[in-house]
């Protein structure tokens, strides 16, 4: 038996636990109660819980009997719950676990986002961190250095804006400055600056930090007017064209 009509009002089976307005079908005899007699919930008391109030007991505050008493359990009744309402209370139901399923979905799609982010984040930090390596050049042994497809020549000066300085000595954390990798000098407010390995910006010469002339080295761009080398036949010496040199190299020539 699926449903049950009683005064013209339909009810159906449910597979839950009986609530107030209810029908429940007795499936064993027992104080008060028959098998197979179908009884409302239609009382509810604080303390003792659900139970049914006949007809002749209506005048009275106590109820023929409670459910789940005599130790009778859930287990001994069939719940019918009326279908209208009962359908009602369902599509409610289905709506709110939709909604929850719809904000745990928005709070899954966040969270893999993070994830995203965090594991490009950690493959961009990796590939900061293999860059930050040292190189395997050994700027203390070279006198000139390619650096982002320009000629660099080292020179015995102070460095300035538009050069390039490697410290042999760097007495500071690797995540701002490495030794033995090169930097670009910024000439800031007269000050002369590099971006460090955090973005920051530090200044080249630092006594706190055993920055000083004697361990950076500096590298010039070369000012080349033409974009080719001159050999000199009789000296087979390879000789870059400069401002500094422009005259003598054709007074030579």
């Amino acid at each position: 038996m699926n449903e049950i009509l009683i005064r013209g009002k339909k009810y159906i089976q449910v597979n839950r636990e009986a609530k107030l307005g209810d029908l429940v079908l007795a499936k064993t005899s027992g104080v008060v109660i028959d098998k197979d007699t179908v009884y409302e919930v239609n009382f509810m008391d604080e303390q003792e819980g659900l139970g049914h109030q006949g007809a002749e007991e209506l005048e009275f505050s106590y109820p023929t009997f409670y459910l789940y008493d005599c130790n009778r359990t859930s287990k001994d009744f069939t719940v019918f719950a009326l279908k209208d309402k009962e359908l009602s209370e369902r599509k409610k139901m289905i709506k709110r676990h939709s909604n929850k399923i719809e904000k745990y979905r928005k709070k899954i799609k966040k969270l893999e986002n993070k994830i995203l982010e965090a594991s490009h984040d950690i493959s961009e930090k990796d590939k900061e961190l293999l860059e930050l390596k040292p190189t395997k050049i050994n700027y203390t042994d070279v006198l000139f250095i390619n650096y982002k497809g320009h000629e660099y020549e080292r020179v015995n000066s102070y460095a300035k804006g538009g050069d390039l300085v490697v410290f042999t000595e760097n007495n500071t954390d690797w995540r701002y400055s490495l030794c033995n990798k090169p930097y670009k000098v910024i000439e800031k407010r007269d000050e002369l600056v590099f971006i460090g390995e955090s973005g920051d910006e530090f200044m080249v010469y630092s006594t706190s930090h055993n920055r000083t002339k004697e361990n950076t080295i500096v590298f010039r761009k070369v000012q080349t007017i033409w974009q080719s080398e001159l050999y000199f036949q009789w000296t087979q010496k390879k000789v870059w064209v400069t401002k500094e040199n422009y005259y003598l190299i054709f007074q030579t020539t």
